[in-house]
């Protein structure tokens, strides 16, 4: 597999926890403690590409940009997309709408809805969660129906990204798991 958001084959790289596999969960508070200091990967490490072949699941990761929160929100008030709960405003929940309504309903891309999400992630995290647009995880990689390259560099045009998305660990699924 070949894809310029992995690691060339034959690369090693020496990963803390929670992405070097260990079958011990690692303690969740000092996990989101040392996690939310480091930087998102710009290459998958392919240990954590999941295989069939294995008996242990890797943590999810999300390819993914920051959420450019203003954009998304203005775009949905601009279209009134706002949603709520309870008569709140629902942020991740308005982001998703104007997200899929900004790309797939303004004709930037095609891509399968099931790709493109507001997620949450642990790195970076100041207060609560670092929120992000992901276009695909590492459990997609196998898929036929991938966005292409040039086809995530027009969603991160249209949202007004500089530079590719990177690799942020789930803030749910976030330890190796057993099958």
């Amino acid at each position: 597999m070949q894809l310029s958001s992995l690691d060339p084959p034959g690369t090693r790289r020496r990963l803390p926890a929670p992405f070097a596999f260990s079958e011990r969960t690692p303690d969740e508070d000092e996990v989101l403690k040392a996690v939310r200091h480091m930087k998102p990967f710009d290459t998958l490490p392919r240990i954590l590409i999941p295989s069939s072949r294995y008996a242990w699941r890797p943590p999810r990761l999300f390819y993914a940009w920051p959420a450019p929160e203003k954009v998304l929100l203005d775009y949905a008030k601009k279209n009134k997309l706002a949603r709520r709960a309870r008569r709140k405003l629902s942020l991740t929940a308005t982001m998703y709408e104007a997200l899929h309504a900004m790309i797939r309903g303004d004709g930037v891309a095609s891509i399968n809805p099931s790709y493109l999400w507001i997620n949450l992630s642990p790195i970076g995290m100041t207060d609560g969660s670092t929120i992000l647009v992901s276009v695909y995880t590492n459990y997609d990689l196998k898929r036929e129906d991938l966005p292409s390259d040039e086809m995530v560099e027009k969603i991160g045009q249209r949202l007004g990204m500089e530079g590719p998305p990177k690799w942020y660990l789930d803030g749910y699924r976030w330890c190796w798991e057993e099958r």
